[in-house]
């Protein structure tokens, strides 16, 4: 009796539209590169926010949240130190956010909540993750 056993390969690349893809559909980033048929953990970097007082230029006191549309409820943002005030607050690397333009509002107790963008890069090549996004918004009482 012959057996007969089929192997699928399912490649895990990026694809981004209006960028260059091999015959597999991912993204080449250099020339013959689209991570030679692997499928790798890639995503942005971390994105840093320093959160200041808009009159004092002081870092704000107490608890910032913040939030995007592209995000259930608050986003996982944690303060850099243990000192108080936050000088500021990171949001770890992330494959659950894509790369690109992404609109942001930090709301603090007592302070006017203030919407911001920044811009997420992903890895420069197929596999690992972007390089660190720093953005600084100032809240109004």
């Amino acid at each position: 009796m012959r057996r007969l056993a089929i192997v699928v390969v399912v490649a895990a690349c990026s694809h981004t539209p209006g960028t260059s893809h091999d015959a597999l559909g991912c993204q080449v980033v250099r020339a013959g590169e689209c991570c030679d048929g692997r499928g790798c953990a890639s995503g942005t970097g971390t994105l840093t926010v320093t959160v200041l007082d808009a009159t004092t230029q002081a870092p704000v006191a107490g608890q910032v949240t913040f939030t995007s549309a592209v995000w259930d409820g608050a986003m996982p943002f944690a303060c850099t130190t243990q000192t108080s005030p936050c000088p500021s607050w990171q949001l770890g690397v992330s494959s659950a956010l894509g790369e690109g333009a992404l609109t942001l509002t930090a709301t603090a107790s007592g302070y006017t909540p203030a919407t911001f963008d920044v811009t997420l890069d992903g890895p420069t090549g197929c596999c690992g993750f972007g390089a660190p996004t720093t953005a600084t918004v100032a809240l109004s009482r």
